[in-house]
């Protein structure tokens, strides 16, 4: 074992020490400079792990001079690492092959490669090169016009490099999402991902990044009609990149700019940003942007009415055309060549492979008789007790197969049932949807309004039923599919039933039933807060479908051990005990009927009944005919935070709620107060979303925890200590959440 890391060690410092003689000694790139043949003899005087890495070197210096050449270097170091057996300097063969094919525009061999590259990488957990790849998976992709695959392996990349905290590879992966999302036209959802990769770009003072970014953003913005946004990114851009001399975007910009004064008609200030764009690309020789530049000057002078230079720059637009596309041409002929001699190579290689693998064959099969020799000696020793660990093994395998045929003939029973359910709570509402609409057909060509608007709201019941049907049973197919992911958490039950009763007033309101709770202050629960709400959402339905007119319906909690018991009674039918005691299985129907004399399908409660068990509590009802029912179920209690350390802190959504709880409770702020955060701070905030930037961030959040500091407001400087306390780790998923909640903040400082 010591040998074997001496020898391991001594592979890697050969390794680093020739990368530094070709990126750090001073006219070490000569080496990179000499024909291809004589770089592979002076690798041929390293070792073997040393001289992948200099082939390596060489190839990725000259690719974009000697696409040809740089791939036979790589081959070379392919075939070396492929015959030594290393595991790391054979992905980054692989990956730097791959890079070459991209220059090419071959992406089949590109993607072949780089997958090539990460199944090796992902073997050696090998997380960063693991990002690299997806990234560069996705560069390709996106390539290729494949958008969705492009943001799916951006996303991987970005999930990973969040984990190893790279912050400029974040940057990056948000950059190439929005890329893929802005040219899908999901231009809203790609806007948000180039303002998170702007604020990493920011902070790490990396200017030309946030040039290239802020001419995407405005572009973003301008697809969307958008112009003043646009326009003030564009300005940016123009302004950071002629300080940097980034005069090829500093033309761009100019060329945008023109654009969106063109498209608000404003041709003087349109003509002067074109005129700058044009000076810049013809000294620099942009032929691209000038291409463009002319185009935007034909159409500002033929809007104003100079017909002769709209002319003018038509045709030299329409040379640059030309011109550009002969470059093109140019470039398509010499990447076909470029294939054809790669073809020519890859024959080559693959005859020299398959004379390695010969010369391999013969010598494994050699070895193959020696080892069936010792084999079948050794097996001769271990055949009892093979024979009885097969034994052994049949047994256990005739158990499996028992259990999982009782399993499927549970599934196929499940099946039959839930099919027979949607055939019998479908079938009479669709007949029903069907007489009435016949009906209706016979009655508007009599032009009798009244029985056809009496039909009609047959028609919406029964349709309305319908839609319960189908809403309860893909709620219960996600549960039997295991969709919903248990992420339990600190859950305030008075705020809970508070948007519940919200919700259902409406409903409750055209029947006059009173909704209430009580002893419900200060009661926490530890559990999924969707599923809880899917629990008393269900169960607040039914309260209200069959209550009876002018009736009530109460929430009320108590503790039971470590537990908090909570029940909803309601003053309705009741329910007979019959049909309590299946009332919680999945059956075909359950008999009951609402005030409409409709029968419900009784998938809500089992739905109930799977919630509340997958959060360790349990669900019953006590009830008697015309005495209303009494539905009760359990759910943990949270006591403290040690006691779940799983989920030490809350969502951030928990959070604010509860922060504008807080400040909901305070009856009247100071006048002078009001009039800071409706200034200064509120100016502050608004500079900070717009540009989004660190710097802004943390004078936004900086002001308002000391105004808030200044007149004790508590739960006013959390909100900013929170605010910089997300910027400054550089947590953008969370300040996209936070920063519009300040909005709601200065409504409640503002109510009184």
């Amino acid at each position: 074992m010591q040998e074997d890391a001496m020898v391991n060690n001594f592979r890697l410092y050969m390794a680093l020490f020739f990368w530094m003689l070709l990126f750090v000694v001073p006219g070490s790139r000569v080496a990179c400079a000499l024909p291809v043949d004589t770089v592979g003899n002076k690798a041929n005087l390293l070792s073997d792990s040393a001289r992948v890495y200099y082939l390596l070197a060489a190839a990725d210096e000259i690719k974009f001079k000697d696409t040809r050449g740089a791939l036979v270097l790589a081959y070379q170091g392919l075939d070396i690492a492929d015959q030594k057996g290393y595991k790391e300097e054979l992905a980054a063969t692989h990956k730097c092959i791959a890079s070459i094919y991209t220059i090419l525009g071959h992406y089949e061999k590109a993607l072949e490669n780089y997958l090539a590259a990460l199944k090796i990488f992902t073997s050696l957990n090998e997380e960063g090169q693991i990002a690299s790849c997806n990234h560069s998976i996705g560069e390709v992709f996106m390539l290729t016009g494949d958008y969705s695959q492009a943001s799916s392996f951006f996303s991987n990349a970005l999930e990973i490099n969040k984990a190893l905290k790279n912050i400029s590879e974040i940057s990056m992966n948000y950059k190439g999402i929005g890329k893929a999302f802005v040219k899908q036209d999901s231009i809203d959802k790609g806007l948000s991902y180039y303002l998170v990769s702007m604020m990493i770009a920011d902070s790490l003072k990396n200017t030309s990044e946030v040039i290239d970014l802020l001419n995407n953003i405005g572009e973003g913005y301008l697809k969307l009609k958008k112009y003043p946004v646009a326009l003030d990114n564009f300005k940016r851009a123009a302004q950071l990149s002629l300080q940097e001399q980034h005069m090829f975007a500093h033309a761009l910009a100019n060329l945008n700019i023109s654009k969106v004064y063109l498209s608000n008609n404003q041709f003087s200030t349109a003509l002067k940003f074109a005129l700058n764009s044009y000076r810049i690309a013809s000294s620099e020789g942009y032929t691209q942007i000038l291409h463009d530049t002319e185009h935007t000057l034909s159409r500002i002078y033929a809007s104003v009415g100079n017909y002769q230079k709209a002319y003018q720059h038509y045709v030299k637009y329409k040379d640059l055309s030309d011109s550009v596309f002969n470059d093109e041409t140019s470039k398509k002929l010499a990447i076909m060549q470029a294939k054809f001699e790669i073809e020519n190579m890859e024959q080559e290689n693959q005859l020299l492979r398959l004379k390695n693998e010969e010369n391999k064959r013969t010598i494994a099969r050699k070895n193959k008789i020696v080892t069936i020799t010792v084999l079948l000696i050794t097996a001769s020793f271990f055949l009892v007790f093979l024979l009885l660990f097969i034994n052994k093994r049949f047994k256990n395998l005739n158990r499996l197969l028992e259990e999982q045929s009782n399993e499927l003939k549970e599934l196929s029973l499940q099946k039959d049932k839930f099919f027979s359910f949607v055939v019998h709570n479908i079938k009479n509402p669709f007949s029903t949807i069907h007489g009435f609409s016949e009906l209706m057909l016979k009655y508007a060509e009599q032009n009798d309004h009244e029985k056809m608007l009496r039909y009609s709201r047959y028609i919406y019941d029964s349709s309305q039923g319908i839609k319960e049907i189908l809403a309860n049973l893909l709620e219960w197919s996600r549960i039997q599919h295991g969709s919903y992911e248990y992420s339990p958490a600190k859950i305030h039950l008075e705020g809970l039933v508070k948007d519940i009763l919200e919700i259902n007033s409406k409903q409750a309101g055209k029947r006059g039933i009173s909704l209430s709770y009580q002893e419900l202050d200060n009661r926490y629960v530890y559990a999924d807060r969707q599923m809880v709400y899917i629990v008393f959402q269900n169960l607040f339905s039914n309260a209200i479908k069959y209550n009876r007119d002018g009736g009530s319906v109460v929430v009320s909690a108590e503790p039971r051990g470590h537990f908090t018991a909570i029940t909803i009674s309601d003053t309705g039918q009741g329910i007979s005990n019959d049909q309590l005691i299946h009332l919680f299985d999945f059956s075909y129907k359950t008999g009951l009927k609402d005030n409409s004399g409709s029968t419900g399908a009784g998938m809500g409660l089992v739905i109930c009944k799977e919630l509340v068990t997958k959060n360790g509590g349990e669900i019953s009802v006590e009830s008697s005919p015309g005495e209303g029912s009494r539905f009760t179920f359990t759910l943990p209690t949270h006591e403290t935070e040690s006691e779940y350390a799983d989920n030490s802190e809350p969502s951030v959504s928990q959070q604010m709620q509860s922060l504008k709880d807080h400040l909901s409770a305070i009856e009247n702020f100071p006048p002078e107060l009001k009039e800071k955060i409706n200034s200064m701070v509120l100016q502050k905030y608004q500079l900070a979303g717009k540009g989004l930037s660190s710097e802004g961030l943390k004078e936004f959040s900086e002001s308002l925890v000391s105004v808030a500091d200044e007149y004790q407001i508590d739960p006013l400087k959390e909100y900013g200590q929170k605010v910089l306390k997300y910027s400054g780790s550089l947590q953008f998923d969370k300040i996209l959440k936070i920063m519009p909640e300040f909005q709601e903040i200065v409504k409640i400082i503002n109510r009184s």
